[in-house]
């Protein structure tokens, strides 16, 4: 994942981020859908367990199905940009102490995949 404060645009997933994605969740991800359905899960995930409170993980699933809409629509521009204000909130998070970094760092790696 791009290091704290970069502002710029971040690379689009290689098969390693799959690969890390797959090692997180413990099954494949095929589909933007399941690569979805994996950040929501983790993001809930961290809400049910007191973590993160549950208004900033419906922000953050609230992005991720934005970034999901604008992929649908063929509009990657859009898609990246929800992308990256997802890793931007969750790096945020990690820095104010609202999530572990390996957590955060496993919803960046999730992220990663479904960008354009």
């Amino acid at each position: 994942f791009a290091p704290p404060g970069n502002t710029g645009l971040f690379m689009p997933a290689t098969a390693d981020y799959l690969a890390l994605g797959n090692a997180i969740c413990g099954i494949p991800l095929t589909t933007l859908d399941d690569i979805a359905a994996a950040v929501t899960d983790e993001i809930m995930g961290l809400v049910e367990s007191g973590e993160l409170v549950a208004g900033l993980g419906n922000a953050l699933i609230q992005h991720v199905e934005k970034a999901l809409e604008k992929l649908g629509q063929g509009n990657t521009r859009a898609a990246t940009a929800m992308i990256n204000g997802l890793i931007q909130q969750i790096t945020h998070l990690i820095h104010a102490g609202q999530i572990s970094a390996e957590d955060g760092e496993s919803l960046i790696a999730l992220a990663m995949i479904l960008m354009p």
